[in-house]
């Protein structure tokens, strides 16, 4: 890894209204995070987690900083530097910041998310 470092971020509150289905598609952890990227370094990593009450531990997912800007620079969706990630029971994480009920059916519970930028997947320790 070289000169790369690790920081933690940390879960905010989560309001389930707020950040959770719209759609009752089933979500087995939720994590909400306010980002500021002017704190970040390009060389950092960042390892966030929160809580996953059904299962009774911390979920995390890491991923490099660079990583995390393209994905997010892509879709412009994170306002007020709010991120949203959803841990659905298959495993998967998606990353649902403002994901609307149509994004939410057709995106996250029709499959159509799996391997796009909004899949942090690859990213979640298990």
């Amino acid at each position: 890894m070289g000169n790369k470092s690790v920081r933690t971020v940390n879960s905010l509150q989560v309001d389930s209204k707020k950040h959770g289905s719209q759609n009752d598609t089933p979500i087995q952890a939720i994590g909400a995070f306010n980002l500021n990227f002017y704190e970040f370094s390009e060389n950092e990593i960042i390892c966030f987690q929160f809580p996953d009450l059904i299962s009774n531990r911390i979920e995390e997912v890491i991923i490099p900083v660079k990583e995390l800007k393209s994905r997010l620079s892509v879709h412009k969706h994170c306002l007020n530097n709010l991120l949203v990630l959803w841990l659905l029971p298959d495993g998967h994480v998606y990353d649902a910041t403002n994901i609307g009920i149509e994004g939410e059916w057709y995106f996250i519970a029709g499959g159509m998310a799996e391997n796009t930028r909004w899949d942090f997947t690859e990213f979640h320790v298990k």
